[in-house]
């Protein structure tokens, strides 16, 4: 349930659209860029950021000319922070090349696929992402014999947490037990209405 709730129950923040400048869809290439832009929607989607913010954020990225485009590169507000900024985005080979994107980053729970969020007719241009909002990317845990004392019956807990790095494993690990208990004690003092039988 632990390990659940760690990769499920936590708020993240991740990319949810994206337009850019020239390419009305995911199946088309950009001129002077290595990638296809399929290629660059699945790097925008290894790209991990926090958001202060609850609301949807617009940040942008535009870069010009022979250069490897990272993550790095994208221009961020004040409330929003790159947390993966070495991720590789695209190659421009040439010197008229040009990549111009917004890029519209929203708070959530867990993965997202496009079909199961509620969104507004897109804009011309606008693609939508599948969305990975968990700021926990992998959760290991191993139970093992532990002796105290005269006692040899009790059990060792070791849980391994790998965070994005917006949240720390011990941040993650707090978290994920407090949401445990905040919907476990819904259940304390709970009654079934009883039927009354009229014969």
């Amino acid at each position: 349930s632990l390990r659940r709730a760690l990769l499920s129950s936590l708020p993240g923040t991740a990319i949810t659209q994206v337009k850019i400048k020239n390419a009305n869809h995911e199946f088309g290439t950009l001129p002077g860029m290595s990638e296809s832009v399929l290629d660059l929607i699945l790097n925008l989607k290894r790209v991990r950021l926090h958001s202060y913010s609850d609301e949807p954020q617009v940040i942008t990225l535009k870069v010009k000319g022979v250069k490897e485009v990272k993550a790095s590169d994208i221009e961020t507000t004040s409330q929003v922070v790159v947390v993966t900024p070495d991720v590789h985005l695209a190659t421009l080979s040439e010197k008229s090349s040009e990549l111009d994107m917004e890029l519209t980053i929203e708070k959530g729970l867990g993965y997202a696929p496009i079909e199961s969020r509620k969104m507004e007719k897109l804009g011309v241009g606008t693609i939508a992402l599948d969305a990975l909002f968990s700021p926990v990317l992998k959760v290991d845990y191993k139970v093992s014999d532990m002796r105290v004392g005269e006692r040899t019956d009790y059990n060792r807990l070791r849980i391994s947490i790998e965070t994005d790095g917006s949240i720390s494993p011990a941040e993650a690990l707090e978290k994920s037990i407090e949401t445990m208990i905040h919907h476990l004690k819904a259940i304390i003092g709970f009654q079934e209405k009883e039927e009354l039988k009229i014969e």
